[in-house]
């Protein structure tokens, strides 16, 4: 760790630029995968609060985990797979 990491006084920082970026992606990923899946399981609770059935639900988590938006207005259901 002593290669990577540099304490001065009461800071605590990272020795490469690189590294930082890594460890600062690695982050930013956990924290959108971790957004997903809030995502995923509110619109699931939603869907069962609602009465659809499990198919419904299951699609919905789906879409969450693999980054596709699904959002509903009146009958239409429109998919955005941007990402």
């Amino acid at each position: 760790m002593d290669d990577l990491v540099e304490t001065k006084y009461a800071e605590v920082g990272l020795r490469s630029t690189r590294v930082a970026e890594i460890v600062h992606e690695a982050a930013q990923e956990a924290k959108d995968a971790t957004r997903r899946a809030v995502e995923a399981s509110a619109k699931v609770i939603g869907a069962a609060e609602r009465g659809r059935d499990s198919a419904a639900a299951e699609f919905y988590a789906w879409a969450s985990r693999h980054g596709v938006d699904v959002s509903r207005r009146s009958d239409a259901l429109t998919l955005d797979f941007s990402e």
